[in-house]
C-alpha cells in the first residue's frame, strides 16, 4: 500500500509520543482505547474496533481509507484513522451509542480525545452527531482540522494533541454518534488519527434540594490539586506514617475534586472527619434528614465506611450511624480513572438531645483493611414534600391557605368540618415541608370526625371519562377498625354517583409511637370520573365504624388527569399490562421508596432489595430492579391484575420484557402465575436468568458490560404461556432468589402482555412450495390470505385457506403449505384469526 504522506506502511505505524488526555469522569463511551475488536493487528489496517463501522464513499474491500493503526502508548495499543490518498473519494468511521439512562435532552456532554493530523487540500473532521430513534441526524457539531497538528513531525510517530468538544443534547436524541471523516470535500488527502476517546455528561453538582451541608463538592480548600490538599471544613487523622487521607482529581462527580482514603497499609488506617455542623436552625430532635452522596470503592480484607455522628451541645457523642462497604462498587472498572460513582440515598432521624452533626470517611473497620474509597457531592437536607402531581388541579394542596392554621382548630381554605364530633377534625403543624397536615384525631369510640372539600368540575380540570391520578402523603395509627380518605362524585342534582374509599388500619410504615418523629409515606391511587359528574369531593373520615380510634394525617394532596405518554415501540401492540414502562407512580426517583403504579408491592425477606432505578432503562427514565448483595435474604416485586374479558381459558398470551442482569450463586427469575377468583394458584411458569458464567453457578445477560448502568444495555425476551382453566388474574413476580444465597442485580423494563397475535415467524421454501409458520392459539381458527400488492384493503386479497385450527400444544405454532404458483413478482401473506 502506498501513501502520499510521509508514512512507511500500516504494519509500522507506531506513535512514540505519549497520549495527553485523561479519561473523563463517568465516561460512558465504550471501547475508548480501541483495544477491543477483530483483526486489530492486521498489517493493512483492516481490523475493526468493537462498535465501529466503516462508511464513506467506498464500500467493502475497496474502502482502504478507514484503518486501524497500532500505537505504543501507556494506556492503548490501537488507534483509528482515516488515511486518505484518494482525491476522488473519502473515508468515514462511525460509532453510535444509545443515550437512554445516560443523558437527557438539554444536558451538555463533554467529548475528549487524542488527535493527530496532516491534511492537504482542505479539512478533515471529528463529527459529534445526535440521532433520533430511526438513526436520522437531528444535529451535529464539527471539529475540523487542516494543515498539521502541533506535534506533527512528518510521520505518525508524532505526538498526539488533546482535544475537547462539547455539545448540547437536543430533544428527540436516541443515539450519540462520533464520526471520523477524511472529507470536507473528496479532494482532501492526508490522515487523521484518533485515540483515547471519552464521552461524559458535563459534571454539575448533584445535591439534594435544600442542602445544608457546607462545601458539598469539596471544591473549597487548600492545595486541592495535590493529594495532601485539605477541603475547607474537613480534618484528617492517619494512624501511621502512611498518608491515607487524600484529595483526588483523577475522578469525581462534579467539578474537579473528590475526597478519598487510599489505604495500602495493612497495619494502619486513615480518617477524614468534618467540623461539627450545628443543627439548631436545620432540624430538631425527632426530625428526619435525607442523606445523599456518591461513592466509588474497591476494598479488601474488611470494610470502609461513611459515618454520621450526632453530638449534643456539650460535645458528647449521642449516636453514630455507619454505612459500610466492601468489595467493589458497581461502577468500579479496575482503576479510579474511568470508573463510575454510585449514588447512595439514606434517611436518619435526629436523636434526642442532638444539636450537632459530624461526618467521617474511614478506611478501617479494622486496620488490616486495604483499598480505596472515594466520595463526592455529599448533601444533607430535610425531606422535601413529595412533588405535587404535574397538572394538579386540586386547590390548596398543602393546606397552607386558611385561618388559624397554627392552632388545631384552624381551617384550611375550602375545607369544612363534618362528622358527629367536629372537634376530631384538626390541623396539625408538622416538623417538615409542608408545614401543615389535615388530621382526624379520634379518641372517642362512639363518635367520628370528617373533613370535606368539594370542587366543581369544569373543562379546566376534569371531565366524565377522565382517569384522575390521586397522590398524597399519609401518616396513621388506627385501632378497632379503619379510617379512610374517600373520593366521591355527584351529579347536578347532588346525587352521589360513585365513591372510592382508601382505607387505613393499624400503623403506617413511618409511624414511630407519636406524630412527632414519625414520617409520612406517599400514597397513589386512581379514580374514573363517572358519566354525569359535575362535582368531586375529598373526605377524610375517622370512622368506618365509629368504634375506630387513633390518628390519620394527610399532606400534599393533589389530583391530576392522567396523561398517557406515547407508547414506545418496545411495548407489544395490544398490550393490556398496566404501567408497562414503570413511568407512573410515586417517589420514582428514590430507589428504595419508589412505588410504581399498577399495584406493585415489595416482598421477599428483605424489601430493600426491591428498587426502582434511573441509571439505565429501555424507554423513558425508570426500570424495576432487584439489587441483591445480601447472601441471607432475597427480594421480590409482585403485582396481580384481572385478565380482560377478551381472554378466555385456553388462550395463549404473548409476554415481552427487556432485562439486564448479572447473577452469582444461582438464578434470578421472572415468574408468571395465574390465579383464580379466590387468588388460588392455578398455573405458574418461571423464566430464569442464564447460567453462563465460567463455573456455571450464575450468569449474565448478553449485553452486560460490567455495570448496571451504561454502556450495558437490555436484552429483549419474548415468551408465550397458555391461560389455564379457572384463571381470572395474572400475577407477575420478579424475584432475586432461587436460594437466598443468590446475589447480583436484575433490571426489568417495558413489560407487556397481550392476547397472542398470529405473527408470521418463518417463511421457507420456493414458489409453489412456500411453508408459512405463525404463532397460534388452540382457541382460534385461521385464514391465510395472499396478494401480489401490499394493501390494507384485505377484501382484495385472495383467500388461500380458512378454518385452520391453531396448535393445541406448546409452543402453539401453526403451519400452512402454499402450493399455488402465483406468478412472477412480489407476493404478500397475512394470517387472520377468527
Amino acid at each position: 500500500m502506498n501513501f502520499k504522506t510521509a508514512l512507511l506502511g500500516a504494519a509500522t505505524l507506531l506513535a512514540a509520543g505519549s497520549a495527553l488526555c485523561q479519561p473523563l469522569p463517568n465516561n460512558f463511551w465504550p471501547n475508548s482505547t480501541f483495544d477491543s475488536g477483530t483483526n486489530l493487528g492486521a498489517a493493512d489496517g483492516a481490523g475493526t474496533p468493537t462498535g465501529w463501522v466503516r462508511n464513506g464513499s467506498l464500500s467493502g474491500s475497496l474502502n482502504v481509507i478507514d484503518q486501524v493503526t497500532n500505537v505504543d502508548l501507556p494506556n492503548s495499543t490501537n488507534a483509528i484513522m482515516v488515511n486518505d490518498n484518494d482525491p476522488n473519494n473519502y473515508g468515514e468511521w462511525d460509532c453510535a451509542v444509545p443515550v437512554a439512562g445516560v443523558v437527557n435532552p438539554g444536558d451538555t456532554i463533554d467529548v475528549r480525545y487524542d488527535l493527530m493530523w496532516n491534511v492537504q487540500g482542505g479539512q478533515m473532521r471529528v463529527a459529534l452527531g445526535f440521532l433520533d430513534a430511526n438513526s436520522n441526524y437531528i444535529s451535529a457539531d464539527q471539529f475540523v482540522v487542516e494543515g498539521s497538528s502541533p506535534g506533527w513531525n512528518g510521520g505518525i510517530d508524532s505526538t498526539f494533541t488533546e482535544t475537547n468538544q462539547t455539545g448540547v443534547v437536543p430533544i428527540g436524541t436516541a443515539f450519540v454518534n462520533i464520526g471520523i471523516v477524511s472529507g470536507g470535500s473528496e479532494a482532501v488527502t492526508g490522515l487523521l488519527v484518533v485515540d483515547d476517546l471519552y464521552v461524559a455528561r458535563a459534571p454539575t453538582p448533584d445535591l439534594l434540594t435544600g442542602n445544608v451541608w457546607p462545601n458539598a463538592s469539596f471544591e473549597l480548600g487548600t492545595n486541592l490539586d495535590q493529594t495532601n490538599g485539605v477541603p475547607t471544613g474537613w480534618n484528617f487523622y492517619n494512624s501511621g506514617s502512611s498518608y491515607i487521607t487524600q484529595v483526588t482529581t483523577n475522578n469525581y462527580v462534579s467539578y474537579d475534586h473528590a475526597l478519598v482514603v487510599v489505604d495500602n497499609d495493612p497495619d494502619n488506617y486513615g480518617s477524614w472527619y468534618s467540623d461539627m455542623v450545628s443543627l439548631t436552625s436545620v432540624a430538631s430532635p425527632g426530625a428526619t434528614l435525607d442523606l445523599q452522596w456518591f461513592q466509588l470503592y474497591s476494598v479488601a480484607n474488611g470494610q470502609m465506611r461513611v459515618t454520621f455522628s450526632f453530638y449534643d451541645a456539650q460535645g458528647n457523642d449521642v449516636d453514630d450511624i455507619s454505612y459500610q462497604v466492601s468489595g467493589n462498587s458497581p461502577g468500579w472498572q479496575g482503576a479510579v480513572a474511568g470508573s463510575g460513582f454510585t449514588e447512595v440515598n439514606q434517611q436518619v432521624v435526629v436523636p434526642s438531645s442532638a444539636t450537632q452533626l459530624l461526618v467521617q470517611l474511614v478506611s478501617g473497620g479494622s486496620a488490616s483493611t486495604t483499598g480505596i474509597m472515594m466520595i463526592d457531592d455529599l448533601s444533607i437536607a430535610l425531606p422535601n414534600a413529595p412533588a405535587l402531581l404535574p397538572g394538579n388541579f386540586w386547590p390548596n394542596p398543602t393546606f397552607a391557605a386558611g385561618s388559624d392554621l397554627s392552632s388545631t382548630n384552624g381551617t384550611p381554605t375550602g375545607w369544612v368540618r363534618n362528622g358527629s364530633d367536629p372537634t376530631i377534625d384538626q390541623v396539625i403543624t408538622v416538623n417538615s415541608n409542608p408545614t401543615y397536615a389535615l388530621a382526624v384525631i379520634d379518641n372517642e369510640a362512639n363518635q367520628y370526625g370528617e373533613w370535606d372539600d368539594d370542587l366543581a368540575l369544569t373543562s379546566s380540570n376534569a371531565a366524565p371519562g377522565n382517569l384522575v391520578n390521586i397522590q398524597y402523603s399519609a401518616l396513621w395509627n388506627v385501632t378497632n377498625g379503619s379510617m379512610r380518605l374517600s373520593v366521591l362524585f355527584f351529579d347536578a342534582s347532588s346525587n352521589q354517583l360513585s365513591e372510592a374509599d382508601y382505607n387505613v388500619s393499624a400503623a403506617s410504615s413511618g409511624w414511630d409511637n407519636a406524630i412527632a418523629g414519625s414520617s409520612f409515606t406517599v400514597e397513589s391511587n386512581q379514580v374514573l370520573v363517572p358519566p354525569g359528574a359535575v362535582r368531586m369531593r375529598f373526605a377524610l373520615v375517622s370512622g368506618g365504624p365509629e368504634a375506630a380510634t387513633g390518628v390519620f394525617l394527610i399532606e400534599s394532596l393533589s389530583a391530576a388527569v392522567q396523561v398517557v405518554p406515547p407508547i414506545p415501540s418496545t411495548v407489544l401492540v395490544g398490550n393490556f399490562f398496566p404501567n408497562p414502562t414503570f413511568e407512573e407512580g410515586a417517589d420514582l426517583n428514590n430507589p428504595t421508596l419508589a412505588s410504581p403504579a399498577g399495584g406493585w408491592n415489595r416482598g421477599g425477606s428483605s424489601p430493600v432489595i426491591d428498587q426502582v432505578l434511573t441509571n439505565n432503562w429501555t424507554s423513558y427514565d425508570h426500570s424495576l430492579a432487584l439489587v441483591d448483595n445480601d447472601t441471607n435474604n432475597y427480594g421480590q416485586w409482585y403485582m396481580s391484575f384481572n385478565l380482560p374479558g377478551a381472554v378466555t381459558n385456553g388462550d395463549v398470551l404473548d409476554l415481552q420484557w427487556f432485562w439486564l442482569y448479572n447473577v452469582t450463586n444461582g438464578q434470578m427469575r421472572m415468574t408468571f402465575t395465574f390465579l383464580d377468583t379466590n387468588n388460588n394458584n392455578v398455573g405458574e411458569t418461571d423464566f430464569n436468568t442464564e447460567l453462563n458464567n465460567s463455573d456455571g453457578t450464575g450468569g449474565y445477560s448478553t449485553n452486560w458490560l460490567g455495570v448496571e448502568g451504561p454502556p450495558s444495555t437490555f436484552d429483549a425476551e419474548f415468551q408465550r404461556i397458555q391461560v389455564p382453566v379457572g384463571a381470572a388474574k395474572l400475577q407477575v413476580l420478579p424475584t432475586s432468589g432461587g436460594p437466598s444465597t443468590t446475589t447480583g442485580v436484575m433490571l426489568v423494563d417495558d413489560l407487556s402482555v397481550r392476547l397472542s397475535a398470529p405473527n408470521i415467524i418463518a417463511v421457507t421454501g420456493q414458489p409453489g412450495n412456500i411453508n408459512l409458520t405463525w404463532n397460534s392459539m388452540p382457541t382460534r381458527t385461521y385464514s391465510v390470505l395472499f396478494s401480489s400488492t401490499l394493501t390494507t384493503n384485505f377484501s382484495t386479497w385472495s383467500t388461500l385457506t380458512t378454518g385452520l385450527s391453531g396448535s393445541s400444544s406448546a409452543p402453539f405454532i401453526a403451519t400452512y403449505l402454499d402450493s399455488v404458483q402465483h406468478g412472477p413478482g412480489n407476493g404478500f401473506y397475512v394470517i387472520v384469526a377468527q
